[in-house]
């Protein structure tokens, strides 16, 4: 299992599935999934959290409070879990503007329904390995399995950064103009150390860094 496989079991189930069906995504990625082995689930899902990893800046944290209401830690974890689940093409451009996310054309109204916060894409690797019945715990072969230093550089080598800094509802909505206008003012700070490689300041990090709310 590398970066690739791991697009394309995504980018085969949106090629199938209609991207405002969640349940049949989970399935359709979980039967995936169950073509390979138990170790590549496990790769999958390793890869899958580090994407996640990567995605934690200001700029992916501004767009994900356009897009809601509300924004928590654990929010905003589902919100890197649903940019995944809509393929590489969108997350490695909104990586690079998250402004682009408007080009998926999101209802208005999209805070009210929470759609961009996917907590059960999270878990999708494991609910696949789950069917298989195998005894030894998921978590226990993922932490057995964690990616190479070469691994993470060559998934890295692909991402392009965001070039401005995003902290608080000031920048969002000057560099972020497009998701500023259809959804709305938010105001939040992201006060979350960097993903190195990306052109964050590094502070400190704790739970009570990342906050947002609508106006």
């Amino acid at each position: 299992m590398d970066k690739n496989v791991f697009w394309q079991v995504i980018d085969e189930v949106n090629k199938q599935v209609a991207g405002d069906d969640y349940n049949g995504i989970l399935i359709s990625t979980q039967e995936k999934l169950l073509t390979y082995t138990p170790e590549d689930i496990a790769d999958w899902g390793n890869i899958q959290t580090y994407y996640k990893d990567l995605a934690d800046t200001g700029g992916i944290f501004a767009a994900s409070c356009f897009l809601n209401d509300y924004m928590s830690d654990d929010g905003f974890t589902d919100f890197r879990m649903w940019l995944i689940s809509r393929g590489k093409d969108v997350y490695m451009a909104a990586l690079k503007d998250p402004d682009s996310l408007i080009g998926l054309n999101l209802p208005e109204d999209i805070s009210s329904t929470k759609a961009t916060r996917w907590e059960a894409y999270g878990y999708v690797a494991i609910d696949a390995y789950e069917q298989i019945g195998h005894i030894t715990d998921f978590y226990s072969i993922m932490d057995q399995r964690p990616l190479t230093t070469a691994q993470m550089a060559d998934i890295r080598a692909e991402i392009d950064y965001f070039p401005h800094i995003i902290r608080d509802e000031t920048t969002g909505s000057q560099l972020l103009p497009k998701l500023r206008e259809k959804y709305g003012e938010s105001i939040f700070y992201y006060g979350k150390s960097s993903v190195a490689g990306s052109n964050e300041i590094i502070i400190e990090t704790n739970d009570n860094n990342i906050s947002c709310m609508t106006m």
